[in-house]
C-alpha cells in the first residue's frame, strides 16, 4: 500500500472510519483518526481511545505498510 494514501485517509475531514485489510486476511478497524499512527513503514492501530483526552490508549497492532492490501470503509452503525 502507498503510505501517502494512508496518510491522506487519516487526515480526511470529516474523518470516515475504515478497516485495514492485511495481505493475510487480518482486519483492523480504525474508527477515529486518533486510533492510528503512521510512521515511514508501519501503521500502528490502537484498540481504544480516551475520548476525554482524545488520545490513543492501550495496546496497539503493528502493521507493516507493505503488508496492507487495502482500506475498506466501515459500515455505519444503525441507531436502535
Amino acid at each position: 500500500m502507498d503510505p501517502d494514501e494512508l496518510r491522506e485517509k487519516l487526515k480526511e475531514q470529516p474523518f470516515e472510519p475504515f478497516e485495514v485489510v492485511m495481505t493475510n486476511g487480518d482486519r483492523f478497524s480504525v474508527r477515529h483518526s486518533e486510533m492510528a499512527h503512521l510512521t515511514v513503514d508501519t501503521l500502528y492501530v490502537f484498540r481504544d481511545i480516551d475520548a476525554e483526552r482524545e488520545i490513543a490508549v492501550g495496546p496497539s497492532i503493528r502493521c507493516a505498510v507493505v503488508n496492507i492490501s487495502t482500506l475498506e470503509p466501515l459500515p455505519e452503525k444503525k441507531a436502535s
